[in-house]
């Protein structure tokens, strides 16, 4: 049953409060509501100008795409005619990178944080390296895991190629101090009530875990992979990226004598387009294009570097 005496004073306590609050705005020098005024034309002329722009931009991305818009942008695979080009490709092999990186990360990443979290007894040495590691590898830069990628994995004791395996791994490398990290907070806001509850009823430390630490803990760790896959796509894009350009760029750089040894590397006739059986020519071109392509990929790195 509602009390009439507390609404009453409910509602003129409210009104009281309005009032005053009225009163204190309306005696702001004119000066200040002046400038008032002014900051907030600016603001809206600038987020205006922002929307303005950012809808011309997609005004014109679709006009000028919607001709190539359809089912056979996403099942045609790469090609290096823009009419018969399409995503089939980089979304296969996304598809397969970030799939190898979250069926890695996600058993070991949570593994290791309900060890740490669960297990780990804090006074010994090595698990507070263990932490402290993990710390550490969160702030080293992407570009050193692909470096170390590079040594072991692709080549290296692993030696497996430029296979979709060896990016998995490597981006796994990258992304694991995130799960782990993110998985451990998840696990440390889950209240110690539900441990001390679930160990009085007599269920094991495990059981414990499995049935009330880690389901509350999930969406945390839900959270914490999600970053982390996004991550790794970011990166997976980012060291795409040149690797896709580097043709067009040594392309539109070609001079004669580089367009006939790209002809000859390929077996072309480099003016009328048909192949030929000079086979002799073809190691010279191959070299050519091998010490090109490194040395415009090594400026890439060092470029990047700097």
């Amino acid at each position: 049953m509602n009390d009439p005496v507390g609404s009453e004073r409910t509602r003129l306590a409210v009104a009281g409060a309005r009032a005053v609050t009225l009163e204190q705005v309306g005696r702001q020098p004119r000066r200040d509501v002046a400038r008032g005024g002014v900051f907030l034309a600016l603001l809206l002329t600038a987020v205006g100008i922002a929307l303005l722009g950012l809808v011309l931009l997609l005004a014109d991305a679709i006009v000028d795409g919607a001709p190539r818009f359809g089912i056979d942008l996403f099942t045609q695979k790469a090609s290096s005619l823009p009419a018969n080009a399409g995503f089939q490709d980089a979304i296969l092999g996304t598809l397969w990178v970030i799939g190898g990186v979250i069926a890695f990360c996600v058993p070991i990443g949570v593994g290791a944080a309900l060890y740490l979290e669960e297990y780990a007894a804090k006074e010994r040495w090595w698990n507070r390296a263990i932490e402290l590691n993990i710390q550490n590898l969160a702030a080293v830069p992407s570009i050193v895991y692909g470096i170390l990628g590079l040594a072991f994995i692709v080549r290296g004791p692993l030696d497996l190629g430029f296979i979709v395996l060896a990016g998995s791994l490597t981006l796994t490398l990258l992304v694991l101090p995130t799960v782990i990290i993110a998985s451990r907070e998840a696990l440390r806001a889950v209240p110690d009530s539900i441990r001390q509850g679930s160990l009085a009823l007599g269920a094991t430390r495990w059981q414990t875990i499995r049935r009330q630490t880690l389901p509350a803990a999930i969406p945390g760790v839900m959270t914490g992979v999600i970053l982390a896959a996004a991550a790794a796509r970011r990166r997976h894009l980012r060291y795409r990226q040149p690797d896709e350009s580097l043709h067009r760029r040594l392309h539109d750089a070609a001079g004669p004598d580089l367009q006939l040894l790209l002809a000859r590397a390929g077996g072309l006739h480099p003016a009328g387009g048909r192949r030929h059986h000079r086979d002799a020519d073809r190691p010279a071109g191959d070299e050519f294009l091998r010490d090109l392509a490194t040395k415009s990929l090594r400026a890439e790195v060092v470029g990047g570097l700097l």
